[in-house]
């Protein structure tokens, strides 16, 4: 299923990119090249992946997007019913955190279910992303968005790749806030709360996080530092607005997570900054975000309660 996943996906993107010998990835066909709407689109493209990139004549990237989106619905309705009869079933009702074997079923189950419920997301954010981009290549002949260099622009494919650019690691701006992390998990890991203990993390803990880091890092960054933060910093002309706007939207989408979501807030401005800094380019702030992310999910799957088979997250949350 993942590498399906991944197929749909490049191999649109490669067709897509392919057909086009434009300046910009993003520019429309002259026939659909007028000032297109830079919220109403992206807004509708989140809603209805590929919606922006058929009427702008994208159809591999529309496809793609759609495709990754019908993909990752099934499979994760399928993931969803096998929850619910592992819950039904006697083995779940009636287990004990000795019993190992039900320990590592338990967390396949729902290691699947929210890595496939994340795949539809992807889609959404991915188009809405590149509706933005198409929008903003539309508008600048009237002289909006001067800010955003054609020359730095990044395709959905240099937003996948993004996370593994390790030259990153020779900034400051990159090692400063793993090291805080790291430093963090590290602390977490052997300072447990009363009532924890360590839960062995095997190759499918390491895959589920990896790939739950990858699709949060690259699609996050793509909505909220790669479209909300320009555009807002179009229409306001102040980037310390702008970035106030996309952090708190950002913290607020974490609410699900932890009821006050400070670190998020504080991450998602620092990336804002590190966004702008970067000339308005948001690899590094992915390669972090993924990163930062896999630290956490190690931390957190690392770490159980005692009086529980198993437990998803411990009380000190840093993922975002």
């Amino acid at each position: 299923m993942h590498l399906l996943l991944a197929a749909v996906f490049l191999v649109s993107m490669a067709f897509e990119g392919s057909g086009r010998a434009e300046p910009s990835y993003f520019k429309a066909d002259s026939a659909h090249d007028e000032n297109r709407g830079d919220l109403w689109r992206p807004t509708v493209s989140f809603l209805l992946p590929g919606f922006d990139q058929y009427s702008a004549g994208h159809y591999g990237a529309g496809l793609g997007y759609t495709g990754l989106y019908l993909i990752g619905y099934e499979w994760a309705k399928r993931a969803d019913d096998n929850i619910d009869k592992f819950e039904d079933s006697t083995l779940y009702r009636f287990a004990s955190r000795d019993e190992q074997e039900n320990f590592k079923t338990q967390r396949s189950v729902y290691q699947e279910s929210t890595l496939a419920n994340q795949i539809p997301f992807v889609a959404q954010g991915m188009s809405a992303y590149h509706a933005f981009r198409t929008s903003v290549e539309s508008r600048r002949h009237s002289g909006q968005y001067k800010f955003l260099k054609r020359s730095l622009e990044e395709t959905p494919l240099d937003i996948a790749l993004a996370p593994f650019q390790f030259e990153f690691l020779t900034r400051k701006t990159t090692l400063a806030p793993l090291a805080v992390v790291a430093g963090l998990a590290i602390l977490s890991v052997n300072n447990k709360p009363e009532g924890y203990e360590s839960a062995p993390l095997n190759l499918s803990d390491g895959g589920f996080i990896m790939g739950l880091s990858f699709n949060a890092g690259t699609n996050e960054e793509a909505i909220f530092r790669g479209w909300l933060m320009p555009y807002a910093y179009e229409y306001t002309d102040s980037y310390f607005l702008a970035n106030v706007i996309q952090s708190g939207l950002f913290s607020l989408a974490h609410i699900n997570q932890t009821e006050v979501p400070i670190i998020q807030l504080g991450l998602g401005y620092y990336l804002g900054w590190l966004t702008k800094e970067n000339q308005w380019t948001i690899a590094e702030s992915i390669f972090i975000h993924t990163w930062w992310d896999v630290f956490a999910f190690a931390m957190q799957f690392s770490t159980r309660k005692k009086e529980a088979a198993a437990i998803w997250l411990p009380p000190l949350r840093l993922a975002f």
